[in-house]
Protein backbone atom coordinates (compact mmCIF):
# COMPACT_ATOMS: atom_id res chain seq x y z
CA UNK A 1 0.00 0.00 0.00
CA UNK A 2 2.88 2.42 0.69
CA UNK A 3 4.18 1.95 -2.87
CA UNK A 4 0.72 2.49 -4.33
CA UNK A 5 0.16 5.63 -2.23
CA UNK A 6 3.56 7.01 -3.25
CA UNK A 7 2.83 6.43 -6.94
CA UNK A 8 -0.62 8.02 -6.67
CA UNK A 9 0.96 11.08 -5.04
CA UNK A 10 3.39 11.43 -7.93
CA UNK A 11 0.53 11.11 -10.41
CA UNK A 12 -1.40 13.89 -8.65
CA UNK A 13 1.58 16.26 -8.66
CA UNK A 14 2.16 15.48 -12.34
CA UNK A 15 -1.44 16.31 -13.19
CA UNK A 16 -1.35 19.60 -11.33
CA UNK A 17 1.88 20.56 -13.08
CA UNK A 18 0.66 19.47 -16.51
CA UNK A 19 -2.55 21.52 -16.52
CA UNK A 20 -0.54 24.73 -16.43
CA UNK A 21 1.34 23.92 -19.67
CA UNK A 22 -1.54 23.54 -22.18
CA UNK A 23 0.29 21.87 -25.07
CA UNK A 24 -1.99 19.71 -27.25
CA UNK A 25 -0.25 16.75 -28.86
CA UNK A 26 -1.27 14.28 -31.57
CA UNK A 27 0.53 11.23 -32.88
CA UNK A 28 1.63 7.84 -31.67
CA UNK A 29 4.49 5.82 -30.27
CA UNK A 30 5.48 2.20 -29.73
CA UNK A 31 8.13 0.52 -27.60
CA UNK A 32 9.94 -2.69 -26.82
CA UNK A 33 9.98 -2.99 -23.01
CA UNK A 34 11.98 -4.91 -20.45
CA UNK A 35 12.46 -4.63 -16.70
CA UNK A 36 11.88 -6.18 -13.29
CA UNK A 37 8.52 -7.14 -11.77
CA UNK A 38 7.97 -7.93 -8.11
CA UNK A 39 4.81 -10.04 -8.54
CA UNK A 40 3.53 -11.69 -5.37
CA UNK A 41 1.40 -14.83 -5.78
CA UNK A 42 0.42 -15.80 -2.21
CA UNK A 43 -2.35 -18.21 -3.25
CA UNK A 44 -0.15 -20.27 -5.56
CA UNK A 45 2.74 -20.24 -3.08
CA UNK A 46 0.46 -21.46 -0.27
CA UNK A 47 -0.78 -24.30 -2.47
CA UNK A 48 2.78 -25.30 -3.43
CA UNK A 49 3.89 -25.28 0.21
CA UNK A 50 0.92 -27.43 1.29
CA UNK A 51 1.89 -30.06 -1.33
CA UNK A 52 5.58 -30.10 -0.45
CA UNK A 53 6.90 -28.06 -3.38
CA UNK A 54 9.54 -25.36 -3.26
CA UNK A 55 8.15 -21.81 -3.42
CA UNK A 56 8.23 -19.16 -6.14
CA UNK A 57 10.35 -16.03 -6.19
CA UNK A 58 8.40 -12.77 -6.44
CA UNK A 59 11.04 -10.98 -8.55
CA UNK A 60 10.81 -11.75 -12.27
CA UNK A 61 12.28 -10.39 -15.50
CA UNK A 62 9.64 -8.91 -17.81
CA UNK A 63 9.87 -8.47 -21.58
CA UNK A 64 7.19 -7.18 -23.91
CA UNK A 65 5.92 -4.14 -25.72
CA UNK A 66 3.40 -1.33 -25.71
CA UNK A 67 1.90 1.12 -28.17
CA UNK A 68 -0.27 4.25 -27.94
CA UNK A 69 -2.15 6.65 -30.15
CA UNK A 70 -2.36 10.25 -28.90
CA UNK A 71 -5.30 12.56 -29.64
CA UNK A 72 -5.31 15.98 -27.97
CA UNK A 73 -3.07 14.56 -25.20
CA UNK A 74 -5.32 11.55 -24.50
CA UNK A 75 -3.61 8.18 -24.89
CA UNK A 76 -5.31 4.97 -26.01
CA UNK A 77 -3.40 1.76 -26.56
CA UNK A 78 -2.27 -1.49 -25.06
CA UNK A 79 0.61 -3.52 -23.73
CA UNK A 80 1.58 -7.14 -23.36
CA UNK A 81 4.53 -9.32 -22.46
CA UNK A 82 6.03 -12.18 -20.50
CA UNK A 83 7.21 -12.31 -16.89
CA UNK A 84 9.57 -15.22 -17.49
CA UNK A 85 9.52 -18.81 -16.28
CA UNK A 86 10.16 -20.25 -12.82
CA UNK A 87 10.66 -23.83 -11.69
CA UNK A 88 9.55 -25.61 -8.53
CA UNK A 89 9.89 -29.22 -7.44
CA UNK A 90 9.41 -31.96 -4.90
CA UNK A 91 10.76 -35.51 -4.70
CA UNK A 92 8.84 -37.03 -7.64
CA UNK A 93 7.61 -34.00 -9.58
CA UNK A 94 9.08 -30.99 -11.38
CA UNK A 95 6.93 -27.98 -12.19
CA UNK A 96 7.22 -24.81 -14.27
CA UNK A 97 5.11 -21.67 -14.12
CA UNK A 98 4.97 -19.04 -16.85
CA UNK A 99 3.22 -15.70 -16.30
CA UNK A 100 2.29 -13.21 -19.01
CA UNK A 101 0.32 -9.97 -19.02
CA UNK A 102 -1.83 -7.97 -21.40
CA UNK A 103 -4.06 -4.93 -20.96
CA UNK A 104 -5.96 -2.14 -22.68
CA UNK A 105 -4.53 1.20 -21.56
CA UNK A 106 -5.74 4.81 -21.31
CA UNK A 107 -3.90 7.87 -20.09
CA UNK A 108 -3.15 11.55 -20.51
CA UNK A 109 0.04 13.33 -21.63
CA UNK A 110 1.53 16.10 -19.52
CA UNK A 111 4.46 18.04 -20.95
CA UNK A 112 7.74 18.32 -19.06
CA UNK A 113 9.10 20.67 -21.68
CA UNK A 114 10.07 20.16 -25.31
CA UNK A 115 12.51 17.39 -24.41
CA UNK A 116 10.17 14.99 -22.56
CA UNK A 117 6.70 13.58 -22.01
CA UNK A 118 5.20 12.49 -18.72
CA UNK A 119 2.00 10.47 -18.80
CA UNK A 120 0.11 8.47 -16.17
CA UNK A 121 -1.70 5.41 -17.52
CA UNK A 122 -4.38 3.09 -16.15
CA UNK A 123 -5.16 -0.26 -17.72
CA UNK A 124 -7.43 -3.27 -17.45
CA UNK A 125 -6.62 -6.73 -18.76
CA UNK A 126 -5.51 -10.10 -17.50
CA UNK A 127 -2.60 -11.97 -15.99
CA UNK A 128 -2.22 -15.34 -17.72
CA UNK A 129 -0.60 -18.27 -15.92
CA UNK A 130 0.49 -21.63 -17.31
CA UNK A 131 1.61 -24.32 -14.85
CA UNK A 132 3.21 -27.54 -16.11
CA UNK A 133 3.69 -30.56 -13.82
CA UNK A 134 5.86 -33.49 -14.93
CA UNK A 135 6.63 -36.81 -13.25
CA UNK A 136 10.39 -37.06 -12.68
CA UNK A 137 10.31 -40.81 -13.24
CA UNK A 138 9.24 -40.53 -16.88
CA UNK A 139 10.94 -39.26 -19.99
CA UNK A 140 9.01 -36.52 -21.73
CA UNK A 141 8.34 -37.72 -25.29
CA UNK A 142 5.57 -37.70 -27.86
CA UNK A 143 4.88 -41.39 -27.18
CA UNK A 144 4.62 -40.79 -23.42
CA UNK A 145 2.16 -37.95 -23.96
CA UNK A 146 -0.17 -40.29 -25.92
CA UNK A 147 0.21 -43.51 -23.92
CA UNK A 148 0.15 -41.99 -20.41
CA UNK A 149 -1.12 -38.38 -20.66
CA UNK A 150 -1.60 -37.98 -16.90
CA UNK A 151 2.17 -37.99 -16.38
CA UNK A 152 2.34 -34.45 -17.81
CA UNK A 153 -0.28 -32.00 -16.54
CA UNK A 154 -0.85 -28.47 -17.86
CA UNK A 155 -2.99 -25.99 -15.90
CA UNK A 156 -3.91 -22.59 -17.36
CA UNK A 157 -5.28 -19.57 -15.55
CA UNK A 158 -6.75 -16.22 -16.59
CA UNK A 159 -6.85 -13.61 -13.83
CA UNK A 160 -8.40 -10.12 -14.28
CA UNK A 161 -5.89 -7.36 -13.52
CA UNK A 162 -5.62 -3.59 -13.12
CA UNK A 163 -2.46 -1.68 -13.98
CA UNK A 164 -1.45 1.84 -12.90
CA UNK A 165 1.82 3.44 -14.00
CA UNK A 166 3.72 6.68 -14.39
CA UNK A 167 5.78 6.97 -17.61
CA UNK A 168 8.61 9.28 -18.68
CA UNK A 169 9.75 9.39 -22.33
CA UNK A 170 12.43 11.42 -24.12
CA UNK A 171 13.41 11.60 -27.82
CA UNK A 172 16.89 10.32 -28.64
CA UNK A 173 17.11 13.00 -31.34
CA UNK A 174 15.06 16.15 -31.81
CA UNK A 175 12.31 17.23 -29.45
CA UNK A 176 8.67 16.61 -28.53
CA UNK A 177 7.26 19.72 -30.25
CA UNK A 178 6.93 18.01 -33.63
CA UNK A 179 8.33 15.39 -35.99
CA UNK A 180 9.34 11.90 -34.98
CA UNK A 181 12.15 9.46 -34.42
CA UNK A 182 13.60 7.02 -31.90
CA UNK A 183 12.68 7.41 -28.23
CA UNK A 184 13.56 5.94 -24.85
CA UNK A 185 11.67 5.92 -21.57
CA UNK A 186 11.04 4.42 -18.17
CA UNK A 187 7.89 3.50 -16.28
CA UNK A 188 7.08 2.59 -12.69
CA UNK A 189 3.78 0.98 -11.83
CA UNK A 190 1.68 -1.46 -9.87
CA UNK A 191 -0.46 -4.41 -10.93
CA UNK A 192 -3.37 -5.72 -8.89
CA UNK A 193 -5.62 -8.74 -9.43
CA UNK A 194 -8.91 -8.28 -7.54
CA UNK A 195 -9.82 -11.99 -7.52
CA UNK A 196 -8.36 -15.43 -8.17
CA UNK A 197 -9.64 -15.75 -11.71
CA UNK A 198 -10.40 -18.97 -13.54
CA UNK A 199 -8.13 -22.03 -13.91
CA UNK A 200 -8.66 -24.90 -16.35
CA UNK A 201 -7.10 -28.30 -17.09
CA UNK A 202 -7.85 -30.01 -20.41
CA UNK A 203 -10.63 -27.49 -20.99
CA UNK A 204 -12.38 -28.18 -17.67
CA UNK A 205 -12.75 -25.61 -14.89
CA UNK A 206 -10.86 -26.42 -11.69
CA UNK A 207 -12.31 -26.10 -8.20
CA UNK A 208 -10.47 -25.07 -5.00
CA UNK A 209 -8.60 -22.30 -6.84
CA UNK A 210 -6.31 -20.31 -4.48
CA UNK A 211 -8.30 -17.30 -3.33
CA UNK A 212 -5.53 -14.82 -2.48
CA UNK A 213 -4.98 -11.96 -4.91
CA UNK A 214 -1.80 -11.40 -6.92
CA UNK A 215 -0.21 -7.95 -6.77
CA UNK A 216 3.14 -6.34 -7.38
CA UNK A 217 5.33 -3.42 -8.38
CA UNK A 218 7.38 -3.07 -11.56
CA UNK A 219 9.96 -0.89 -13.28
CA UNK A 220 10.42 -1.11 -17.06
CA UNK A 221 12.70 0.51 -19.63
CA UNK A 222 11.32 1.32 -23.08
CA UNK A 223 13.03 1.69 -26.46
CA UNK A 224 11.17 2.48 -29.65
CA UNK A 225 9.90 5.49 -31.53
CA UNK A 226 7.00 7.64 -32.61
CA UNK A 227 5.85 10.83 -34.23
CA UNK A 228 4.07 13.97 -33.00
CA UNK A 229 2.53 17.24 -33.93
CA UNK A 230 1.62 19.84 -31.31
CA UNK A 231 -0.33 23.06 -30.88
CA UNK A 232 1.24 25.46 -28.41
CA UNK A 233 -1.19 27.96 -26.83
Amino acid sequence: MKKISFLLGILLLTCLNGHAQKIARYGGMGFFSFGISDLRQPGVNSLLASQGYTGLQSRQISMGGQGFGIINNFLIGGQGGSLGEQQFSRAQTTGRIQNSYGSFMMGYVFSAGKRALIYPVIGYGSLSTEITLEDNNTTASMQTAFTNPNQITVIRGEIPSFDLSLNFVIPIFGNMRGGGGPMAGISAGVIYCPNSGNYTMNGHDLTDVPGQQNSGFYIRLHFGGGGFSSDVD
